[in-house]
């Protein structure tokens, strides 16, 4: 079963579906949300001056395309310590198996 997204990540995925402009319905599949959900998180990155709409588009700020840059940046480095976690783990394996042969 898959895991829920934060919050953080939904904001990622909304900001990165329109960063050209798209319209809500198109929106609301590519970032896989209800329409209840969609236009909850969209009147909230509205309020934050993240989206703006023109045109029936919903567009991110200058302050929403800063944030997406962040949120790519923390999940990338969310993914390198979660590796070196797992590298840290085998590690005490190994050492632990050694200390059993000795």
């Amino acid at each position: 079963m898959a895991r829920k997204r934060n919050r953080v990540e939904i904001y990622g995925d909304v900001l990165n579906a329109c960063s050209s402009g798209l319209r809500k319905t198109p929106l609301m599949y590519r970032t896989n949300l209800s329409y209840v959900l969609l236009r909850r998180y969209l009147k909230e990155m509205k309020e934050r001056g993240l989206l703006y709409e023109n045109g029936g588009l919903v567009y991110p700020t200058d302050k929403g395309r800063k944030l997406l840059l962040l949120i790519r940046r923390s999940l990338e480095l969310k993914k390198e310590i979660e590796e070196v976690e797992l590298k840290l783990g085998e590690l005490r394996t190994m050492r632990a198996a050694s200390r059993r042969s000795v």
